[in-house]
């Protein structure tokens, strides 16, 4: 599981699942990230089983593996939300 967020892209692209399904040309568009870059990408998550797809004839749609995924994504953005709020430590003198 810690391979799926080794990578800047594998979480760009896990974040913009967040809020459902996406296709690849959609997670492209949305991470800045070529078509072919997210494929690569969308493979190594589903064998990791973060993300699934749904088949829609030759399309693929993409989502978050299951809800623990989503949940594991939410809390670390919380962390790092509340990281930024708290105060710098201060510097040696």
């Amino acid at each position: 599981m810690m391979a799926a967020f080794s990578t800047a892209s594998r979480l760009r692209i896990l974040y913009a699942l967040l809020e459902g399904e996406r296709s690849v040309d959609e997670l492209a568009g949305l991470t800045g990230l070529s078509a072919s870059g997210v494929s690569q990408q969308l493979r190594v998550l589903r064998h990791l089983r973060m993300v699934a797809v749904r088949r829609d004839g030759r399309n693929g749609f993409y989502r978050a593996y299951d809800e623990h995924v989503v949940d594991v994504l939410r809390t670390i953005l919380r962390h790092l939300r509340h990281d930024d709020d708290q105060p710098s430590a201060p510097t040696a003198a």
